[in-house]
């Protein structure tokens, strides 16, 4: 009877979705800025993102397929493997992965990234933006465009909280550069999960690792 009563809040939790109207799509190039196949220094983009977000919420995620780049309707539980899910108002923050094949899950984390804005602007998508960069725990340093014109305050990953949204990031630590290549404003919706499985990072680690 128990695993009955289990195996029933799980398929409630695979089918029963909360659906929020979202009113922005952003496609993001992913690459390494330096690295071959790069002609005059150009950037090389090998994967796309996406994010949708509205005034309370953002989710950025890796398609799986040409078509995710333009659905209307986004089915969140499809993604966990680079999934940013923010609602800034809940002091929600949350990263999707997977410790084995079966568990998956999104990972509480805190997004404490602090920004100096500094001179600089550019046009990207259109979009007149400036600049700013945000120093990491070894002192390394992440440079970002941001535009104003799309007010909100997300952007890819855990790039967020500038006075509005990022388009672009370079962090030369890690050789990776993120471009933003297409901005839609319209109608799309986001259908997630009632009860998203979370755990924090710490516990998240000893799984993985085994020791729980």
């Amino acid at each position: 009877m128990r695993y009955l009563i289990l195996a029933f809040s799980f398929t409630l939790f695979s089918f029963y979705s909360n659906s929020q109207k979202l009113t922005y799509s952003i496609v993001y190039g992913l690459g390494f800025k330096y690295n071959p196949p790069f002609e005059n220094n150009a950037p090389y983009f090998p994967h796309s993102f996406r994010l949708l977000y509205n005034d309370m919420v953002s989710f950025y995620f890796m398609p799986l397929n040409l078509k995710d780049l333009t659905r209307n309707v986004v089915s969140g539980k499809r993604y966990f493997h680079h999934v940013f899910y923010r609602k800034p108002l809940e002091n929600f923050f949350a990263q999707g992965s997977s410790y084995n094949l079966k568990k998956k899950i999104f990972i509480l984390d805190t997004s404490n990234r602090k920004w100096i804005l500094i001179p600089g602007n550019r046009t990207i998508a259109g979009y007149k933006c400036s600049s700013a960069i945000s120093l990491g725990i070894n002192n390394d340093t992440t440079f970002a465009y941001y535009t104003r014109e799309l007010p909100q305050g997300f952007g890819p990953e855990d790039y967020a909280g500038l006075p509005g949204t990022v388009l672009e990031i370079y962090n030369p630590r890690d050789n990776k550069y993120i471009l933003a290549n297409k901005v839609t404003v319209g109608e799309f919706e986001l259908r997630m999960p009632e009860n998203i499985p979370t755990m924090s990072r710490e516990e998240f680690q000893k799984r993985k690792a085994g020791h729980l």
